[in-house]
């Protein structure tokens, strides 16, 4: 889905490490995801939803923030988080059931 698909509001999940790297390509230790490259260490948030509460334009690439306030934080200091971009991203689906994907749960995304 093109970046300017999205709006504040979404639901959007992250792809699966998997499915972003036979996109874009890559190795074990990083995706090729245009603009911001994703990281190995970011693996734990695949599969997590989220709701875009903002969206910032750069000059390399398009930046997507929770709405849950955690920013896909990625340690324990403030104001630190992963960069998540349009191409990290998909439209949040239910399963066959009707019934939501589990997701990971924000305390579980947190790193202490």
């Amino acid at each position: 889905m093109p970046v300017e698909q999205y709006k504040v509001g979404d639901h959007v999940r992250v792809k699966d490490w998997d499915e972003m790297q036979s996109e874009f390509g890559g190795d074990e230790y990083c995706i090729e995801t245009p603009g911001y490259l994703f990281l190995h260490a970011m693996k734990h948030l695949c599969g997590a939803d989220f709701h875009i509460q903002k969206i910032q334009r750069g000059h390399d690439a398009t930046v997507f923030r929770s709405e849950e306030g955690v920013e896909l934080k990625s340690d324990g200091e403030p104001g630190r988080f992963w960069l998540i971009t349009a191409n990290m991203i998909a439209p949040y689906e239910s399963d066959a059931t009707g019934e939501p994907f589990d997701d990971l749960g924000w305390e579980s995304v947190l790193i202490p």
